[in-house]
């Protein structure tokens, strides 16, 4: 039973009631006048509501992909008013100054992982779409083989075979049997916004092998789905950076392009500098192709806008011989001289986007103001605070997600602040290495408290691993508890109340509190 204002996806429908909404969709297909629809003003989107059986669903086709994204069924029978609408439709042309490229959008919605290394058993599932997912767990838990089980997947066999993978050492040391599953959610543009789901599969043993693609027929020129052989994805391992990669190795994923796009969670013998070379040929094309000319405008527009890099640095030169930043003193830094969390955040996004740009097309990947990615896409990041300032460390997700909306994101992460960021998407915890825990989607208070909560809160929650306060600051605290008891029955000496106001500067919200 729905409640009233409720959204679905037609593949979260009873079957009773998805039926009902197909029959009402190819109804709705084949009425050019949409006779049956009820018209709702919305900014640059057209929105419909109609009936179906006792219900009343509203329907939204995006700018120029002709693919329904929104069902939302309602008990009653009122037209929702605007706001109502903005909450539940994709940012209007007023928000994002341009609509995503006509392309494939997939989104991943499920992994299944048996006997995987560490993990005996789990199940992670995320709501289709854009977000900031998280990947919580202790070292050793699996964080990084989780993110190559989703990208391993994602690659047919020939493909797999150049990253030179020893299955055998994939599997749980006491198993005889792996078996590795991912689903991933495929829109095609001009189509029904019916989401099909593309499920890859490898069931490993010491004997045999196999991958199992359901879905659409492969495609005949790359064995993959060709539904799945448009979708964006791209990994990156936890060491990010410019320079110190093995020249050779890297050359040797030179015939497999998206193995390319994932090989550095596989292996830290890849750097990024392919993305500094491509700076540089950008630079030496734009003095004769103008669409490349506006590529490299449109990026450094991109780069330098506020709230990317701390501090106000900015991109300020691209030659030939090598890639310049300025520092808000005015000092030149060379972009191999930049701090660690510089250059893992650079490395990432210009690798990303000389990904994309490859994908899409050049003229495809930035809006108009060259302030947002328009393009679609699943990305795996292991170990995103790696080198980052605290305060780097909260702004991060948030920033990916409002600069990168249309991609998904996976991130793997020992920090509560990376956290902040899964208001929209989600967060999952891995079972502690040696115990019978399951792995699970945080949620309820638990979640609020990684969300919104201070620092304290957030690692005292179980996800985290209740990581609390030392054995020493208990101390302190019962020690406070004490001279604010004392305070009110009896009075403090000066020494006590010294201690006091020194102990509440330490512990403000217990002070609160009290």
């Amino acid at each position: 039973m729905f409640t009233e204002g409720a959204s679905k996806e037609l593949a979260e429908l009873a079957p009773a009631e998805a039926s009902k909404v197909r029959e009402w969709l190819d109804a709705f297909s084949r009425s050019p006048r949409r006779r049956e629809l009820h018209r709702v003003p919305h900014p640059g989107t057209p929105v419909y509501q109609g009936k179906v059986g006792r219900h009343r669903v509203l329907l939204s086709q995006p700018w120029d992909v002709n693919m329904i994204v929104v069902l939302t069924v309602r008990a009653d029978a009122t037209i929702p008013d605007e706001d109502e609408i903005k909450a539940l439709l994709p940012p209007s042309p007023d928000d994002m100054s341009s609509s995503p490229p006509k392309s494939v959008l997939g989104y991943l919605s499920e992994v299944e992982i048996e006997n995987l290394r560490s993990i005996v058993s789990l199940r992670w599932t995320a709501t289709r779409g854009p977000g900031w997912h998280v990947i919580l767990g202790d070292n050793g838990a699996g964080k990084s083989s989780f993110l190559r089980c989703i990208a391993l997947l994602l690659l047919i066999p020939d493909e797999r075979s150049a990253l030179r993978i020893d299955m055998k050492s994939w599997m749980r040391w006491e198993a005889d049997r792996m078996a590795l599953r991912v689903s991933v959610a495929v829109a095609l543009p001009r189509k029904n916004g019916l989401l099909p789901t593309e499920a890859a599969e490898e069931d490993w043993s010491e004997e045999e092998s196999s991958l199992v693609l359901s879905g659409n027929l492969p495609s005949r020129s790359t064995g993959r789905s060709r539904m799945l052989s448009g979708v964006f994805s791209a990994g990156f391992g936890p060491f990010r950076r410019f320079t110190g990669g093995d020249p050779e190795f890297e050359r040797s994923y030179n015939a497999y392009p998206l193995v390319a796009r994932h090989s550095s969670l596989f292996d830290e013998r890849v750097s990024m500098t392919e993305s500094l070379v491509w700076l540089k040929e950008l630079q030496r094309k734009s003095q004769k192709q103008p669409d490349i000319a506006k590529l490299l405008d449109q990026l450094i527009t991109f780069v330098n806008q506020e709230g990317f890099l701390p501090n106000d640095v900015q991109l300020s030169k691209i030659t030939e011989d090598g890639v310049s930043f300025v520092d808000a003193s005015g000092a030149e830094i060379p972009i191999s001289e930049l701090s660690d969390g510089y250059r893992s955040v650079l490395s990432l996004t210009l690798e990303l986007i000389r990904q994309l740009a490859s994908h899409f097309g050049a003229g495809k990947v930035f809006d108009a103001k060259a302030e947002t990615i328009v393009c679609p896409g699943l990305v795996l990041i292991d170990e995103v605070d790696a080198h980052l300032h605290p305060s780097w460390q909260r702004r991060i997700g948030f920033w990916l997600r409002e600069h990168f909306p249309w991609i998904q994101f996976i991130v793997t992460t020992h920090s509560v602040l990376v956290c902040q960021a899964a208001e929209k998407g989600s967060i999952f915890r891995l079972p502690q290495p040696g115990t019978d825990e399951e792995g699970r989607m945080v949620r309820g208070v638990e979640l609020d408290r990684l969300l919104y909560g201070d620092l304290v809160e957030a690692y005292d929650t179980e996800a985290m691993g209740s990581i609390g306060r030392s054995e020493k600051a208990f101390d302190l605290l019962r020690r406070l508890a004490n001279l604010n008891r004392k305070e009110i029955e009896e009075g403090l000496n000066g020494e006590e109340l010294a201690e006091q106001t020194r102990l509440r500067g330490i512990f403000p919200a217990a002070h609160e509190a009290s």
